[in-house]
């Protein structure tokens, strides 16, 4: 039976409030319900709460018309053609290639009019001063989907190959071997900044990259209808419950319904009860590069990653 936000709401009320009946305690309620739901979902690498979705790489955009002055961190476009600064190029993140400069990139730090932009700070142009420059945009920074909390894998669909994890600091000097490079399949990413970062960008293709992640924790408001099933499984019914008594005794410390020590303890019980079950499953504790065993091969998980900078 699937298991409604009505179900926790009521729950919570019956059990752990001190005043169910009041509009800050439907407040109070929900926000123990949330960080219940956020706290397991960080206690494990549940097989339930990974996701699968496709990132599109979009093709480059070229131009013939890019007026740069050196020692000048500003570009224009020529008026009397149709190139222009589309607002993607910025919030996007998208890199600019202007063909004789060799090693580097550019990136925008505004657009000031369709036809005059800003490049970042610290990005300035050093070669003598060019009319019309040949350019290439290129988009190799994606969101994480949705909201992920970890990247399990990212496959290169189409030519069936698993993108190589490195890094943040790997990244950049990986790619300063060929700072240029683009119209090649992508064979690394990292992740930084909330973003997915794919090199080389695809050229004049589209490319589809899956992504197998970690989803983070539903969260709900006392808005939703109480008939509004959440996105948890029937089976961990008793887990929640018991997560949500920790947040209520948090929150009333001595004089919680539930004393914190009785609730905490039944909270620790229930969870490595159904972390064993989970990893019974798939393993995906322990150190990177071990491998588990199962019936007939090994699964190897040495490409598994954390999201963040440090790796931490």
């Amino acid at each position: 039976m699937a298991i409604t936000l009505d179900d926790l709401r009521t729950y919570a009320a019956e059990t752990a409030s001190a005043d169910p009946s009041s509009s800050s305690s439907d407040r109070e309620i929900q926000t123990w319900i949330n960080d219940a739901l956020e706290e397991v979902y960080l206690a494990h690498d549940w097989h339930w709460a990974r996701a699968v979705t496709r990132v599109t790489m979009v093709p480059e955009e070229t131009g013939s018309y890019l007026a740069v002055t050196q020692g000048s961190p500003q570009v224009t476009l020529d008026p009397a053609q149709a190139e222009r600064f589309a607002e993607k190029y910025l919030s996007e993140g998208w890199v600019l290639f202007v063909d004789g400069e060799g090693r580097m990139g550019f990136e925008l730090g505004r657009i000031d009019d369709p036809l005059t932009a800003t490049l970042q700070d610290g990005h300035v142009w050093i070669r003598a001063t060019a009319a019309a420059a040949t350019y290439t945009w290129t988009r190799v920074r994606y969101p994480l989907p949705g909201g992920a909390l970890k990247v399990y894998r990212v496959e290169d669909l189409e030519a069936y190959g698993e993108l190589r994890y490195v890094d943040p600091a790997t990244y950049d000097f990986e790619r300063s071997h060929a700072p240029t490079q683009r119209g090649n399949r992508p064979y690394l990413y990292t992740v930084r900044g909330g973003n997915l970062e794919l090199w080389p960008g695809p050229g004049s293709n589209y490319l589809a990259i899956s992504v197998t992640y970690k989803k983070p924790a539903p969260s709900y408001t006392v808005e939703d209808p109480g008939d509004l099933v959440i996105d948890w499984p029937d089976d961990k019914l008793g887990l929640i419950r018991k997560a949500i008594l920790v947040q209520a005794s948090l929150t009333h410390g001595k004089h919680a319904v539930v004393p914190f020590e009785r609730a905490i303890y039944a909270l620790r019980v229930s969870l490595e009860r159904h972390k064993a079950e989970d990893s019974g499953i798939s393993e995906l504790a322990g150190p990177m590069n071990l491998s588990a065993t199962r019936p007939g091969g090994r699964v190897d998980f040495s490409r598994l990653s954390g999201i963040t900078d440090s790796m931490s």
